[in-house]
């Protein structure tokens, strides 16, 4: 395995004082296949940590989905999955992972919160609603607008 960034002069100066090893160790440091992996679970093993599976990631999923009932907001719903991995000693997931993470409970809960809001409605009640959407006559804003206005501002 070959490495695909090299890390900034400054971090590399400050790891090497700390590891009494010279800058220069970087280049040579993965040229053996398996020592970056070694040296991973070596580390997880020492400090307790675990890989992120998939069945941690169902897991994730199923609770941030009942985050995703209460808000809206993506941040939100991403640093409580930050949270959770850093206190259970999971190991970060790449980006990518965390965006779909992240971004399946949110529509899925969005999902659930509007069926439980409508659920009991019936077909009278849908088309009620529905005007409340529909634009006022001669006006450029719709009930639902008009109706969450402040009595001061009327």
């Amino acid at each position: 395995m070959t490495l695909d960034t090299t890390p900034s002069d400054k971090l590399l100066s400050h790891v090497s004082r700390q590891l009494y090893v010279k800058p220069a160790a970087w280049a040579e440091y993965a040229k053996r296949d398996g020592t970056r992996r070694e040296h991973a679970l070596e580390l997880q093993t020492a400090f307790g940590y675990r890989p992120f599976t998939a069945v941690k990631y169902r897991q994730q999923r199923g609770t941030l989905t009942e985050l995703a009932q209460q808000t809206n907001k993506a941040i939100v719903i991403a640093q409580q999955l930050v949270d959770l991995l850093r206190k259970n000693h999971i190991i970060m997931p790449p980006a990518r992972v965390i965006d779909r993470l992240c971004s399946e409970p949110l529509a899925q809960g969005t999902r659930l919160f509007y069926h439980r809001l409508t659920e009991g409605l019936n077909a009278d009640h849908c088309k009620r609603l529905d005007t409340l959407l529909t634009p006022l006559q001669d006006a450029r804003t719709i009930a639902l607008t008009w109706l969450c206005q402040p009595i001061t501002s009327i």
